[in-house]
């Protein structure tokens, strides 16, 4: 009697922990899977590239690298006498063609009087062309990343499109960081490049081959727009997590255990 209540204990023991870890391994699944996510994402800002209308030796460089420059400060001098050297050349060519623009009023003056409606302003708007464009040689040759323009460009599988709008809340872990950034899904891309659609040099069509079981999806840029922005903590082009939670945010402080061992595990795929 006691060997048979043993053998029904033990074999109770290890249907329930079955049941417990399967229930346990399936909510984690769940968790996991129910959610569209991408650990292909990438930190990015807008980046204003600028270059000088007027080459020359730069004489003096008044920042370095990595700065927070503001609107109207001086980045670099370009040589001043190779500067003043064209500027002066060009108010020559002003000069000149305002000359030439006034004869060409007193001569459309003369014909007007004769009935004639003659008169040229290609002279003058190039002469203003000339001067506008000089005037505005500026020393423009780095790139700048704008402050308070950083956003996350998340790369997700087209199978997981269907939960996503835009307007729908995420949740960003930076790489090797346990902090959780939330956003907004700003926009999703209105479509990726084809590579079966290129043609070759004779004009055929250039069609990738692959294998009619394995077919691999494609990867779509949904841009994620931060509720705050985070400074230079994570720079434009580091790496992170997303997942898309929907129409309103996780309360991940209610998680038990396997939702944050899931939540962990999607750092290594």
């Amino acid at each position: 009697m006691k060997t048979l209540t043993r053998n029904i204990l033990r074999t109770a023991i290890t249907v329930i922990l079955v049941i417990l870890a399967f229930v346990a391994i399936f909510r984690a699944w769940v968790y996991y899977t129910a959610s569209p996510w991408t650990r292909d994402a990438r930190f990015s800002a807008d980046i204003v590239a600028i270059a000088p209308d007027v080459s020359g030796l730069i004489s003096q460089v008044n920042v370095k690298d990595n700065q927070l420059v503001k609107k109207d400060q001086v980045l670099f001098v370009i040589d001043q006498p190779r500067y003043q050297k064209t500027l002066a050349q060009a108010e020559a060519d002003v000069a000149y063609y305002q000359t030439l623009a006034q004869e060409k009023r007193v001569e459309a003056g003369r014909r007007n009087k004769l009935g004639v409606q003659a008169m040229s302003r290609e002279e003058i708007d190039q002469a203003n062309n000339v001067l506008q464009t000089v005037e505005h040689q500026l020393a423009k040759a780095v790139a700048l990343v704008k402050e308070n323009t950083f956003y996350v460009m998340a790369y997700l599988e087209e199978t997981k499109l269907e939960g996503v709008r835009p307007g729908y809340r995420a949740e960003i872990t930076p790489l090797g960081s346990s902090k959780t950034i939330k956003g907004t899904v700003d926009s999703i891309a209105a479509g990726v490049t084809n590579a079966s659609s290129s043609s070759d040099s004779k004009g055929m069509g250039s069609v990738d081959s692959n294998l009619e079981w394995v077919r691999l999806a494609q990867r779509v840029p949904v841009r994620i727009r931060l509720d705050h922005q985070q400074g230079n903590l994570w720079p434009s082009g580091t790496t992170a997590t997303v997942v898309i939670t929907g129409q309103e945010d996780r309360d991940t402080s209610q998680a038990n255990f396997f939702q944050k061992l899931a939540m962990r595990l999607r750092e290594f795929g």
